[in-house]
């Protein structure tokens, strides 16, 4: 069994956690990943990470290896959130909603 498959009920978890929260920071950086990801080495890879409040005033943190920079990988990680969620990204979405609907097609 692979160290995934094996976190994956924490990541899980961790997730459930920090969605729960009123805000939830993102942002992503560029990464490069060498092996797993069936890309070239010289290929950008992008790595995204959630921060959020817990209630007792603690935070929790969530990180996400993302194919792009596209919104589209912060919707899907954050699926059910009903709070605020500040991110470039999500600026991006509101200055030009172009760029989204391009991004949702070719993701």
């Amino acid at each position: 069994m692979a160290l995934g498959e094996l976190v994956r009920p924490l990541i899980n978890l961790t997730r459930e956690e920090l969605i729960k929260g009123y805000v939830i920071h993102s942002d992503e950086r560029v990464v490069q990943v060498h092996k797993g990801t069936g890309k070239k080495p010289t290929a950008k890879s992008y790595m995204w990470v959630f921060v959020g409040e817990l209630p007792n005033g603690s935070k929790i943190v969530l990180y996400e290896l993302g194919s792009s920079r596209s919104l589209i990988v912060s919707l899907r990680v954050l699926e059910g959130y009903k709070g605020a969620e500040a991110s470039a990204a999500l600026c991006s979405l509101i200055l030009n909603p172009f760029l989204y609907l391009k991004a949702a097609f070719t993701e």
